[in-house]
């Protein structure tokens, strides 16, 4: 991809000067052994550096070998994934833990073995082999696919086009140290070659890039996809008795194996539908429903209105199913909630209020 005098090996010069001097630190980086770069380049799928740094610590305190890990229990990382979302990633790296540990293997360098393991694509598996074993690989995420985009003046929507990206990726790694330059490609990508109005005059490529050039930065990488957002109606119920409130446990869903409060489809409305939900478990005569509101999320291409509706339970419960508990307030506390429910927990969850026992 990268030809004649501004070849691969020149951008990889410039991305190694340009990274030693100016590089984030960032808790990832002070040790880049195998498992810390796994849990890192899983968290920061789709969120943030700034949100992912206090999880990264608090994450490798509590299980700060692939062994510990492999022996801890889903809720305890559930728990410890809290707020951070897309609860996938979580049950997967426990998925790829219990599996190596049990087989006595640790993280493989190769990218088809990587790529083999729960939740590691194409992206997390060239970022373990680049960062953690310093090994030549493509490795593409949104910011390194905005800046090679640019530099190379590749057609937004033009066939081809990603392919040619992880291959500019790959020339790239091959030609300098891989463990910086794809880090660098990353780092410039999010610090100065941002998605609006790039910082042309602080990248270190400036001189190749195509798009500076011509100023114009509409590129492969640049030009966001349309997506189709899906309204979703839902309610749940923070349903008391005496200074405890009922939770469920559902065994699928974006929310499986996490305790959240009762949840359902607000179909036909919010209240029928909780009415339903009570019923099924033997609460067919709760009669007065408070509503608070709703919690608005957004997960992939749907945005959710979670309605709230409180009430009191008449009774205590009695031979409910195992996946329905009483928590106390010290206990929603700990236990694996969704970031809504851990909102409403604690917006509506107040001990000191009246409650009918």
């Amino acid at each position: 991809m990268f030809t004649g005098r501004h070849g691969a090996a020149e951008v990889a010069e410039y991305l190694t000067v340009w990274f030693v001097k100016a590089a984030r630190q960032l808790p990832w980086r002070e040790d880049t052994s195998p498992y810390r770069i796994w849990i890192s380049e899983v968290m920061l799928q789709q969120t943030t550096v700034q949100t992912v740094r206090p999880f990264f610590e608090r994450f490798i305190k509590l299980f700060p070998t692939l062994q510990s890990l492999a022996q801890s229990s889903e809720e305890d990382v559930l728990a410890a994934w809290s707020r951070l979302g897309y609860y996938t990633r979580a049950r997967n790296l426990l998925k790829t833990a219990r599996l190596l540990v049990n087989n006595g293997a640790e993280l493989p360098e190769d990218l088809r073995d990587l790529q083999r393991l729960p939740g590691i694509g194409a992206y997390t598996a060239g970022a373990i082999r680049a960062i953690a074993f310093n090994r030549p690989s493509p490795m593409v995420d949104a910011n390194a696919r905005r800046l090679l985009g640019r530099i190379l003046g590749i057609v937004a929507h033009a066939p081809r086009a990603e392919q040619q990206v992880w291959q500019a990726s790959l020339d790239v790694s091959t030609a300098g140290t891989p463990r910086i330059v794809n880090q660098a490609m990353m780092e410039i990508g999010a610090l100065v070659c941002t998605a609006g109005q790039p910082n042309c005059a602080e990248c270190p490529l400036e001189s190749l890039c195509k798009a500076s050039t011509l100023r114009s930065f509409d590129w492969y990488g640049s030009v966001p996809k349309k997506q189709v957002i899906q309204r979703r109606q839902e309610v749940c119920v923070v349903a008391r008795w005496a200074d405890r409130w009922l939770l469920s446990r559902p065994s699928d869903g974006r929310w499986r194996g996490m305790w959240e409060f009762p949840r359902t489809l607000a179909i036909p409305d919010p209240e029928e539908a909780i009415r339903r939900l009570l019923n099924d478990c033997g609460w067919a005569d709760v009669e007065d429903f408070e509503y608070a509101g709703a919690v608005r999320h957004q997960v992939t291409r749907y945005a959710i209105s979670l309605h709230v509706l409180k009430c009191h339970l008449p009774s205590a419960p009695t031979g409910v199913p195992g996946e329905w508990r009483l928590a106390s307030v010290e206990e929603l506390a700990i236990l694996p909630l969704p970031s809504p429910m851990r909102k409403i927990a604690e917006l509506h969850t107040d001990p000191a209020g009246d409650h009918t026992p």
